[in-house]
């Protein structure tokens, strides 16, 4: 089941094999499988910008310049360094790991 779907959930597994919760921990501790974890995370995607500067039409090109600058104004200073610092992270840590799977922290 996990091998199929890995991101599945262990509440998940429980329900769809009708098995207890120490039934799954017990079988994920014997083939040495962590059950997935769902992680909120605070993010920039690349669809908010366009949902808060395409909500409503534009008239001109000076009204999507502004409502592009003031949509970037709202981001938190904050938010911005962390994504300056994950991006410059990300490519580092492929390449030494030389290309291969890696899980960012």
């Amino acid at each position: 089941m996990f091998a199929v779907e890995p991101h599945m959930s262990q509440r998940r597994a429980e329900n769809e094999l009708e098995i207890s919760d120490t039934s799954v921990q017990r079988i994920l501790e014997e083939v040495r499988w962590h059950p997935f974890k769902m992680q909120k995370v605070q993010a920039l995607e690349p669809d908010d910008l366009q949902c808060r500067v395409y909500r409503i039409p534009c008239p001109n090109l000076a009204e999507l310049r502004q409502r592009i600058i003031e949509a970037f104004n709202e981001v938190p200073v904050e938010m911005i360094r962390r994504v300056i610092v994950e991006y410059e992270r990300r490519p580092r840590k492929c390449i030494e790991v030389g290309g291969e799977s890696v899980e960012i922290r």
